[in-house]
């Protein structure tokens, strides 16, 4: 069985995601929240919403983070005007956390299309909400298992 672990020995660093944010003062800081899309004209800005079920001291608290975020703004959010750059269908793969680095493997909607706004604002929208953890560690992006070689418009662009 092929780990994520031995994924990355086989495909080198794909996308490192700075996940340094601090904590925004008003988010109870033992319970996850996941970062939503309000436009601001020709830009954006990006909220926080809690999900209080989350206890960020729980050991599946990062996969339920990630999961959260990839089903995209509740239905009162979106009456507030939140939206989400990350494509519909897309999923986590698979999660491993080693003592080096947390790796994450998205499905390949997370990388389609967009623009580069977008592919901007989706990262963005993976750390901030990896942020509330607080990592010491660098976090990976795989997708499909595979190394990206770079964005453009029309997403990122794997390598063979």
């Amino acid at each position: 069985m092929t780990t994520l672990t031995n994924k990355i020995k086989k495909f080198p660093l794909v996308f490192l995601v700075c996940a340094l944010f601090a904590c925004s003062p008003q988010l109870d800081p033992k319970v996850g929240a996941v970062f939503f899309v309000k436009p601001k004209g020709d830009s954006y800005q990006l909220l926080a919403q809690e999900r209080s079920f989350i206890d960020l001291k729980s050991p599946t608290a990062l996969r339920s983070s990630i999961e959260e975020l990839l089903k995209g703004p509740t239905e009162s959010e979106r009456a507030k005007g939140l939206k989400t750059e990350i494509p519909a269908g897309s999923r986590l793969l698979g999660i491993e956390e080693t003592a080096q680095n947390i790796v994450l493997d998205l499905n390949e909607n997370f990388a389609s299309g967009g623009g580069a706004q977008s592919l901007q604002c989706r990262t963005e929208q993976l750390s901030k909400t990896l942020g509330r953890f607080a990592l010491k560690k660098p976090i990976l992006v795989l997708i499909e298992g595979k190394q990206v070689s770079g964005l453009s418009g029309d997403g990122w662009s794997p390598s063979f």
